[in-house]
C-alpha cells in the first residue's frame, strides 16, 4: 500500500485520509485502475474516476514527472477511510509563488456531495500548506453560480476579492 509519497506522509481528519498523489499512480490514470487500488488500497469511485478524474491524474502525471518535487503541490486523493474509497482529490495548483500564494482546488465524485467531505479535505490541505515555509497566502476560485463551492470557501475562511468573468476570486491571508 502506498501511504507516502517521498518524505510528505497522509494527512487525517475525522473521516478521510488524504494522500499525495504519487507518480506512480497518477501515470496509471488511464487503464490502470485495478493497479491504482492496490497501490493505494482503496476503491476508485467511478463517479470520480470518470473521463475529467482520469484527465486530471493524467494531467497532473505530465507535471510530476516533469518536476517530482511536485508532490505535495499538486493532487491529494481523499479517501473515507470507513468504506476504504476514493471520492475526489484536493490539491494546488503548483507549487507557492515567489510571494508566498498558493491556489487551492477540489473535486468530489457527486455521490459523495453535500456531506462535508469536500469542506473537511480542503481545511486539513489548508491547514498543511500554511504549515509549510513561505506559504502566506491561499487563493481559490469558483464559478459564480456554484453555490457548494462558495460556501465551502467561506467556511474555510477565505474573502471575495473580486468576479473575473464565470469566476469568483477568493482568497486567506495567513
Amino acid at each position: 500500500m502506498v501511504t507516502a509519497a517521498h518524505d510528505i506522509t497522509p494527512l487525517h481528519t475525522e473521516r478521510l485520509t488524504l494522500y499525495p498523489c504519487s507518480a506512480q499512480i497518477a501515470n496509471l490514470a488511464y487503464g490502470g485502475r485495478r493497479m491504482m487500488e492496490s497501490l493505494l488500497n482503496a476503491h476508485f469511485l467511478p463517479d470520480w474516476l470518470d473521463d475529467d478524474g482520469r484527465a486530471l491524474l493524467s494531467y497532473y502525471a505530465q507535471q510530476i514527472n516533469h518536476d517530482p518535487t511536485m508532490i505535495g503541490w499538486g493532487l491529494w486523493l481523499i479517501v473515507v477511510r470507513e468504506q476504504r474509497c476514493v471520492i475526489g482529490s484536493v490539491g494546488f495548483k503548483g507549487k507557492p509563488s515567489p510571494d508566498g500564494t498558493i491556489e487551492i482546488g477540489y473535486g468530489i465524485a457527486p455521490s459523495f456531495r453535500r456531506q462535508g467531505y469536500t469542506f473537511e479535505a480542503a481545511r486539513a490541505l489548508m491547514q498543511w500548506a500554511f504549515a509549510q515555509p513561505g506559504v502566506r497566502r491561499l487563493t481559490a476560485e469558483a464559478l459564480h453560480y456554484n453555490v457548494g463551492s462558495i460556501r465551502i470557501l467561506q467556511k474555510l475562511g477565505m474573502r471575495y476579492t473580486h468576479r473575473d468573468g464565470q469566476y469568483t476570486k477568493w482568497e486567506l491571508v495567513k
